[in-house]
């Protein structure tokens, strides 16, 4: 009986197109808007707290932080009508943020405006975002012959490098929900509540896990590393 050894993944295992892009995808949706709104609420706050501010109190609305505590917090004092026009746009970014979550379309700029505009102001304040990795969900891959085994929440999830590559394509923010998968299993990122920060998760005959904005980015950055340490160096 003959017995053949099995062929080390290489990174072209991972790279092989297993797609093709869905029609329209890459124009701007209004849940990409929706996700710029949330960000915008959270860069405020986290600029702030950076910055040496309190702690929002629980009563504290975006208003109130707009109005009350951000003109006291320049991002660059020396340049100060960077900061009064930057008042100015996020106190109607605000106004705007509260007609997307609460569904009121009446008399909104239109969806690729409106997000670019909020884009804009969350970059402006981006290098001040605090950033926590959650890592402790997941375990670093392991392979198994032509597989690769990935633990979240203590449960293998056993996948082929198509699975990974369509599971990287939907932990990414750019590429999340915009293709046909082709080979390997489908992999899915919904989401079922009010919170627009957390996505459901499906792998195809997988059992369902949801991750928020800061975890997937882990997951990804974990499987990515372990791609690169463990199949760069292979034979292509």
């Amino acid at each position: 009986m003959f017995s053949f050894k099995k062929k080390p993944l290489s990174r072209i295992d991972f790279i092989e197109r297993n797609y093709t892009d869905k029609p329209g995808s890459y124009s701007i949706s209004f849940d990409d808007l929706r996700y710029e709104t949330v960000e915008f609420e959270r860069s405020i706050f986290d600029y702030l707290m950076l910055k040496g501010s309190p702690s929002p109190g629980k009563s504290e609305t975006l208003n109130m932080a707009i109005q009350n505590r951000l003109p006291n917090f320049p991002l660059y004092p020396q340049l100060p009508k960077l900061w009064s026009d930057f008042l100015v746009e996020a106190d109607e970014l605000r106004r705007f943020r509260n007609q997307i979550i609460h569904s009121n379309f009446v008399d909104l700029p239109p969806v690729t405006e409106l997000y670019e505009r909020f884009k804009s102001a969350n970059k402006l304040l981006y290098p001040f975002r605090i950033h926590a990795r959650k890592d402790k969900r997941f375990s670093f891959p392991m392979q198994s012959g032509g597989m690769l085994t990935i633990m979240i929440d203590n449960r293998p999830y056993v996948l082929s490098p198509a699975d990974v590559s369509n599971l990287l394509l939907e932990l990414h923010p750019a590429s999340r929900g915009k293709q046909n998968y082709v080979k390997g299993r489908v992999v899915e990122a919904k989401v079922l509540g009010y919170d627009v920060e957390k996505f459901t998760y499906f792998i195809e005959g997988e059992p369902p896990f949801d991750l928020d904005q800061d975890e997937a980015a882990t997951l990804e950055d974990l499987v990515t590393s372990w791609i690169g340490q463990k199949c760069y160096s292979s034979s292509s």
